[in-house]
């Protein structure tokens, strides 16, 4: 018998702040309830990150893998407090 292992998946929303005045935890509300409001229960982020830019990869796309590693990096982070 095979032993089945469940997976669960979150989303986690990246947010790049262009105007360093706004409060960071109203941005996060606003972005939440907008997400609450517009999208599926399960679409809606769990975490929320700050970053200074997106990264990219050398061919000018968004480097997906990087964005995965710097999400398990923060959500390790978030359980460890």
């Amino acid at each position: 018998m095979k032993k089945r292992t469940f997976l669960f998946a979150c989303f986690m929303a990246y947010i790049v702040l262009k105007d360093t005045t706004m409060d960071e935890d109203t941005v996060k509300q606003s972005i939440s309830d907008m997400c609450q409001n517009e999208l599926k229960d399960y679409e809606v982020p769990k975490y929320y990150r700050y970053v200074d830019s997106l990264p990219y990869t050398q061919n000018s796309k968004y480097d997906f893998r990087l964005l995965e590693k710097m999400g398990k990096d923060f959500i390790s982070q978030e359980g460890s407090k």
